[in-house]
């Protein structure tokens, strides 16, 4: 009697463990998920105005917390046009290299007698403490300024630049297309602005945090932000200045997320 019962329920029970097993899996809750991981920031630093400067030199501090640590230099120079631009011979951090990521430089109008310069270099898994950011430039600048962010939760070695882009121009909108490659990277760029004659700070996009705005003799200003957390595919990273536009010239590089073991069953 016990095994008619058995045999007539057990196709019972074993069709809606099924059905129940597929409910869950179509929905997600039993398929295997990678945990998610976002980048985060770290401290900032800047060099401040330069005038006549063929470096500059700045602490940063790459605390003891996070993992998996990048830090990001933006370096901007002004020269007259007569002369050759003065490109970045290095920077280091605690002595150690950092690698270009990206460089581009304005050929202003003939009306214009000077012509600007930004780059951003980055080094991977940078040493923990208070140490110096030295940038070195092929020559004297008129004007000069850098900046740093610590980036956390970066993908190490050569896979942590995601993509790179650059523009310039002359219209009181600066901006630079950059094409992601992965979701979630960060975007950091760096701008050199001209506004001719006038003292004024110039602004990020609001989905952009302001790493640095410095403003040198009052009218060229160096800055950088960054963009977190970014869709894959085209994004933008886009200033504005006040008043009064000049040439500018901006480049920008997005970081890869890095990509952890954890693995987990459930939802999102």
């Amino acid at each position: 009697m016990k095994k008619r019962i058995l045999n007539f329920y057990l196709p019972l029970w074993l069709s809606a463990i099924l059905v129940i097993t597929s409910v869950f899996w179509y929905n997600g809750f039993l398929q295997p998920k990678i945990a998610k991981a976002l980048i985060t920031a770290g401290n900032t630093a800047n060099s401040g105005a330069l005038q006549s400067a063929s470096s500059a030199t700045f602490t940063e501090t790459v605390d003891a917390t996070g993992a998996d640590t990048v830090l990001v230099v933006c370096a901007m120079a002004r020269q007259p046009k007569a002369t050759e631009f003065n490109t970045v011979n290095s920077v280091t951090y605690n002595n150690l290299n950092l690698t270009l990521a990206r460089a581009d430089e304005n050929e202003a109008p003939a009306a214009d007698t000077f012509d600007g310069r930004a780059e951003l270099w980055y080094l991977v898994n940078p040493p923990t403490g208070a140490h110096s950011v030295v940038v070195n430039w092929a020559g004297s600048n008129t004007y000069a300024g850098a900046s740093s962010i610590l980036l956390k939760g970066v993908a190490q070695g050569t896979i942590a630049i995601d993509a790179t882009g650059a523009a310039s121009g002359t219209a009181l909108s600066l901006s630079v297309p950059i094409t992601t490659k992965t979701a979630n990277a960060w975007i950091v760029d760096c701008v050199y602005s001209r506004s001719g004659g006038v003292s004024e700070f110039i602004t990020p996009n609001a989905s952009q945090t302001q790493i640095a705005d410095i403003l040198i003799n009052s009218d060229d200003n160096v800055a950088s932000s960054y963009k977190p957390n970014t869709t894959k595919g085209a994004n933008t990273m886009d200033w504005t200045e006040p008043n009064d536009g000049n040439d500018w010239d901006m480049v920008a590089a997005s970081f890869t997320v890095v990509q952890p073991n954890a693995i987990f069953f459930g939802g999102d």
